[in-house]
């Protein structure tokens, strides 16, 4: 028992500081989720730089000629900032753990964001490689704040990270949106830049700090028996779903109706958004109930051993961490006193392929499929988000109708996109006797590959629309994939470095091609199409100007699913033989 009160010491993750909490607070994970889900919804602020973007481009760059590239070059500085992987190799780092991840992060978002304040109002006058680095710093950031919310979430739920990343991921994808809601209540209008830039300097990294009060690596056998985990999820689900259901129809009023000048109405959206948010505290209901009253009793009767403070140290016998959770499992009933009647969750199974550190998985093959894969379906992805409007407006001459179907399809992408995250998830969980997860990866990249076939010469509204959502849909499972992938294939214990790292391919992918293949395809047919109207620049008409993009995507995504096939093939008998043996 002594030895197996080490190891459960050992494995256990959160700070020093958690020692000095109560133990309803540091043992209750669904706590931890809604707080990990609030932590990613102050994350996604690089799909909000377009709300700003023109006020800094007159008073950085006004009479430019290099205006419209330097800007490139600094939402590509915030983008790279958010997906280099420096968070995740934090995390996973003896001095690391998800609250020192956070504090970083917030302390970069404030430099960042306070940094382009004071560069906005003449405080100081910016070089331009000055506002490249402010502008990575809050990129880079974010980034943090995703690692974090991830990297613990994944740790909490052995049995159910499709269901808790897909929640977890949905919502930094609906940050931009809600972050959105915030500037038209109180920052819309010209002038107010800065003062934005300043609300996000000071309110993000706040509200980071504050989350990581509740944010914890919990050890399974600290998990209180009356979990429930169905209905919290079920809770959780729907509670998502109602938020971007709300977020698409206040974008949908604002685009067909004269709401969009209407003040009351930003500050009823943002109410709702907010009673929303608030309503997810309600998952923890019974545990937290539980907690607080069982917490007296349990500290009364714990072992010497649960004393002790929880650490990320890592066993010094270098046994892997995801082999030792099986034994934590079965302590429960030893180490931890419920009040509930209901029957706890039996023990977890080896949830991990392997346990291997970063630089030996990235010289696996395992990992380069799965790389792969990765990115050729972010690249799809990034091309329609990127290019929504060019898109459209390749298609449907009136430029007036192309605004409002492009506004209409950006709602429908963000509302696809998380039932792609949260769907994925959920399904990949209960098909995971029958189904390898990898094999979802092959319908996603499939699933790419449809929408882009769809978008070729989609003259009519329905292929427009079908192959949009169908994007969403695919884009969003990828970012619920690649992370749970990540942690059964190659483990916890270097789990937010090795995602961390798998945040490369979405950079590659933008770069290769967003920035690249459909800029420059669409570059080239536009000198030999019509010119726009004067301020707006060169437009092109037709299929021509993104079929070559669309045939690349198409071509990478069956590539891809070839690949995802291999990957199902190679890691077959460990999903169906251990992981599928996890009621």
């Amino acid at each position: 028992v002594a030895q197996r009160c080490a190891a459960a010491r050992t494995t256990a993750c959160s700070s020093s500081s958690m020692a000095l909490l109560p133990i309803w607070l540091t043992s209750n994970r669904w706590l931890s989720f809604v707080f990990s889900v609030y932590l990613t919804a102050c994350a996604g602020t690089i799909y909000i730089a377009s709300l700003y973007l023109k006020e800094l481009r007159t008073d950085w760059f006004h009479a430019s000629p290099t205006a419209e590239d330097k800007i490139e070059q600094l939402v590509f500085a915030c983008n790279l900032g958010n997906w280099l992987p420096i968070c995740g190799f934090l995390y996973d780092s003896r001095i690391g753990g998800p609250a020192v991840t956070v504090w970083v992060g917030a302390f970069f978002l404030f430099v960042g964001y306070c940094g382009l304040y004071l560069s906005l109002t003449g405080v100081f006058d910016a070089a331009y490689w000055q506002l490249w680095v402010l502008w990575f710093l809050w990129g880079h950031g974010s980034g943090y704040f995703d690692a974090a919310a991830v990297a613990t979430s994944a740790f909490n739920f052995p049995r159910h990270r499709g269901r808790v990343i897909g929640v977890v991921k949905s919502t930094f994808g609906l940050s931009g949106s809600v972050m959105t809601q915030v500037y038209l209540a109180f920052f819309s209008g010209s002038g107010h830049a800065p003062e934005f830039l300043l609300f996000l300097g000071l309110a993000l990294p706040l509200a980071g700090c504050i989350c990581t009060i509740f944010v914890h690596r919990v050890p399974e056998y600290m998990h209180r028996d009356a979990d429930n985990p169905g209905w919290r999820f079920a809770l959780s689900y729907t509670l998502v779903l109602c938020l971007a259901l709300c977020l698409m129809g206040a974008t949908l009023l604002r685009a067909f109706t004269p709401l969009d000048e209407s003040h009351g109405f930003s500050l009823g959206v943002l109410v709702a958004i907010g009673a929303l948010l608030l309503s997810l505290l309600s998952v923890t209901r019974r545990s937290a109930a539980v907690g607080v009253f069982a917490a007296p009793q349990a500290e009364a009767n714990r072992r010497p051993c649960d004393t002790l403070p929880l650490t990320q140290s890592q066993p010094r016998n270098g046994k892997a961490l995801d082999a030792i959770e099986p034994e934590v499992g079965t302590m429960s009933s030893t180490l931890s006193v419920s009040s509930s009647t209901d029957a706890p969750e039996p023990p977890a199974a080896p949830s991990s392929l392997t346990n291997a550190h970063v630089l030996d998985t990235v010289r696996s093959l395992n990992f380069w499929l799965q790389f792969g894969c990765f990115l050729v379906g972010c690249g799809g992805g990034v091309v329609v988000i990127n290019n929504m409007h060019p898109i459209v407006l390749a298609q449907i001459a009136d430029a007036s109708a192309a605004k409002r179907t492009s506004d209409v399809l950006v709602s429908l992408l963000s509302v696809f996109n998380c039932l792609g995250r949260m769907g994925c998830g959920l399904l990949s969980d209960l098909l995971r006797k029958r189904a390898p997860r990898p094999l979802f990866l092959v319908a996603a990249l499939a699933l790419m590959a449809l929408s882009h076939a769809l978008l070729i010469g989609a003259r009519s509204a329905l292929s427009l629309y079908l192959g949009v959502c169908l994007c969403g849909l695919a884009y969003g499972a990828l970012w619920t994939l690649v992370p749970t992938l990540s942690v059964e294939l190659y483990g916890l214990r270097h789990f937010a470095a090795t995602y961390g790292v798998f945040s490369i391919a979405a950079t590659a992918a933008s770069l290769l091609y967003s920035t690249e293949l459909a800029t420059k395809v669409f570059d080239a047919h536009a000198t030999a199409a019509r010119e726009g109207d004067e301020g707006e620049g060169p437009q092109c008409d037709g299929d021509a100007c993104f079929r070559l993009t669309h045939v690349v995507v198409i071509a990478g995504c069956v590539a891809g699913a070839i690949g995802a096939a291999l990957l199902t093939l190679r890691t077959r008998e460990f999903y169906m033989n251990t992981l599928a043996k996890i009621e």
